[in-house]
């Protein structure tokens, strides 16, 4: 269950004992030695980027091949090795050369986050206390019945442009899977190009409807699968059977089968079309979605398997989902009270607080003095709240039911009085301070009251709302 796994995390991190040295830098990205022949193959491939890090305002991004780290070559090094270059370094900089869609060769310089080893940043903070706000913090999982296939021998970073095979008179729906595919590929750094372009894309597909269907008004309610929706940055229930329990069962709609083929004819076999790429879904519909929803629904998904994906029958992803207000101050993982390390130029820089201010209250809701005194409080108010969350809508982890349960709407007001009250001691609930079952009337500034050198001072931090949508390929 999701509330004994978040207290076990949150028990196992305020014991973890102080490092051996002072400081923990990190760039604020992850990535693994690539095995795929098509792209990147013995070199380190970016497999996620932290919204709002060091990495993501340099521009490096998922998939991107780094090639040398400053000035050294990866191809065929030990992950360890490579790990050492980036991290094992003392410069305030570390230089990568990369390459991806949009280039052959690119040098990007990241400068490291560096804080004290015992500190605790205020986007773990927002994993720490997620029951405080599951509505904004979850991390989500599902899958798709998705077929990914390459030619054995291509190498994707010799494409950079494409264009449309088209063998009859568009549709609206061909419309619309165009303009989805442009969108995806333009984001992922390839360029249209209408006279001779790298790649033609064909689109397919077909529906098949059961004659056996027999219409079921609360089908929608009933059956379906939870997915991401790239443009809403949500995820909603798809009423679709991956199980592919066959058109004979009643409440099935109907079948559709939907992909796109990749072909290039300049390298491999010039003048001559050769498939470099396909994906495919093939599902059953049991609802009232259409196939232009359906495909309006899948297609940035489809894209995101390109082109670091190696062939499969299922797709995994995850959703990491967080919003929180950041005022940039690190806490004492061992004393929450204390500011270990306050970020230049946040929020809370600008307002005056500094490192070693002992924290008193955040708008009058008072902090614990130890970490064991804000776990036992957490733990005390997510137990003694339950019967304000909405027990009906727990979530679904890739048709696994998370038992996660958000407030329940009416219960905002209740929910915001046993925040107040002194015996929880629930002072990060300012992390979430924006919705209205933390403030009845949400309000965007911060008053702390700080302790330094024996006196008494109060700060007003104007936070910045964080909030992000981290989509990753699981597979």
């Amino acid at each position: 269950m999701r509330l004994l796994l978040s207290l076990s995390l949150l028990l196992w991190a305020f014991c973890v004992s102080a490092q051996d040295y002072d400081q923990t830098c990190y760039f604020g990205f992850s990535f693994e030695i690539s095995s795929n022949n098509a792209w990147g193959y013995g070199e380190p491939v970016i497999t996620q980027v932290d919204p709002y890090s060091n990495a993501a305002q340099a521009g490096l991004k998922q998939g991107d091949i780094i090639m040398e780290v400053n000035g050294k070559a990866t191809y065929l090094r030990h992950y360890d090795l490579i790990a050492s270059w980036i991290f094992d370094n003392s410069s305030r900089e570390v230089k990568f050369t990369i390459r991806n869609l949009n280039n052959s060769f690119k040098e990007v310089s990241v400068s490291r986050y560096c804080r004290n080893s015992d500190a605790i940043t205020e986007d773990e903070l927002a994993d720490w206390y997620s029951l405080y706000s599951l509505e904004g913090n979850n991390a989500r999982h599902f899958s798709l019945p998705m077929k990914v296939q390459a030619y054995p021998e291509v190498d994707f970073t010799d494409y950079y442009t494409y264009d449309f095979i088209f063998k009859e008179k568009t549709t609206e729906i061909d419309d619309y899977i165009v303009h989805q595919i442009e969108k995806g590929l333009n984001q992922r750094g390839l360029t249209r190009d209408l006279k001779d372009p790298d790649i033609l894309i064909q689109i397919y597909y077909s529906y098949e409807p059961n004659k056996n269907y027999i219409p079921d008004p609360l089908a929608d309610s009933k059956l379906g699968e939870m997915r991401y929706d790239v443009d809403l940055q949500r995820m909603v229930c798809v009423p679709v059977d991956s199980a592919k329990n066959g058109p004979t069962a009643n409440y099935i709609k109907g079948s559709v089968n939907f992909g796109f083929q990749f072909f290039e004819k300049k390298y491999i076999h010039p003048g001559q079309l050769t498939q470099i790429w396909d994906v495919e879904l093939q599902e059953y519909l049991v609802g009232g979605n259409s196939l232009q929803d359906y495909c309006q629904m899948h297609v940035p998904l489809m894209i995101a398997a390109y082109p670091y994906q190696s062939p499969t029958s299922t797709m995994k992803y995850s959703v990491d989902f967080k919003e929180y207000n950041y005022t940039g101050i690190s806490f004492n993982r061992q004393d929450l009270s204390t500011v270990e390390n306050v970020d230049q130029n946040s929020p809370a820089f600008v307002a005056g607080l500094r490192q070693g201010d002992r924290v008193l209250s955040v708008n009058g809701i008072p902090f614990a003095h130890s970490a064991f005194d804000s776990k036992s409080a957490y733990a005390d108010f997510v137990g003694e709240t339950m019967a304000f969350r909405d027990i009906s809508v727990g979530f679904y982890n890739d048709k696994v039911k998370d038992y996660s349960y958000p407030w329940y709407i009416g219960s905002y007001g209740k929910i915001t009085k046993e925040f107040k009250k002194r015996r929880y001691a629930a002072g990060f609930s300012y992390l979430f301070g924006f919705e209205r079952y933390v403030n009845s009337k949400p309000f965007s500034e911060l008053t702390f009251v700080v302790e330094r050198r024996g006196k008494s001072f109060t700060f007003k931090v104007l936070p910045e709302k964080r909030k992000s949508a981290n989509l990753v390929n699981s597979n």
